[in-house]
């Protein structure tokens, strides 16, 4: 019985893998697709390219105390 698994399970590794770089392409292509629309569209709007988010700024302050909540009914 062991034998069998191993045998399905040998078979359907490469196509499994080939699958799976089929989906990868798929995702690849479909990013770009999108990444170029959305420049494009910026660019028809004039806007820039947007910008990385800013990091919070770092305070010295130690972390504020968070209360545990109550258990119900007390």
């Amino acid at each position: 019985m062991a034998d069998i698994f191993e045998t399905v399970i040998g078979f359907a590794e490469p196509a499994l893998k080939m699958v799976g770089g089929v989906v990868g392409e798929a995702k690849a292509s479909v990013q770009k697709y999108i990444n170029e629309a959305v420049a494009e569209a910026l660019k028809a709007s004039g806007a820039s390219a947007p910008a990385a988010p800013a990091a919070p700024p770092a305070s010295s302050a130690p972390p504020a105390r968070v209360r545990p909540l109550r258990a119900p009914g007390r």
